[in-house]
């Protein structure tokens, strides 16, 4: 968790420094914690939201309710679960209420 925490960290520094305008971040990360627990993540998804940037993320396969992962369960992203051929949300899904 350490590495892909750092590697975070570091595209933040690079995010910053962006010379051309971006429109949307997809991001498919996260761990078992609150976003409450990370302000570096708060401010990251902040920071892109004030640059009008649409920030996506993803769900998980964890079967359990986003509020206590992030950033699926942080303020102002666009969190996307999977679904079944059926269009009903996938068993393993994280989910959302």
């Amino acid at each position: 968790m350490e590495k892909i925490w750092y590697f975070f960290v570091f595209s933040l520094e690079i995010l910053e420094n962006i010379s051309e305008k971006v429109d949307i971040i997809n991001m498919s990360l996260g761990g078992a914690t609150s976003c409450d627990n990370y302000q570096i993540m708060n401010e990251a998804i902040d920071f892109a939201r004030s640059q009008d940037v649409v920030v996506i993320v993803a769900a998980g396969n964890d079967s359990m309710d986003v509020k206590d992962f992030q950033p699926a369960g942080c303020e102002g992203v666009l969190t996307v679960g999977a679904n079944n051929s059926f269009g009903e949300i996938s068993t393993f899904s994280n989910f959302w209420f």
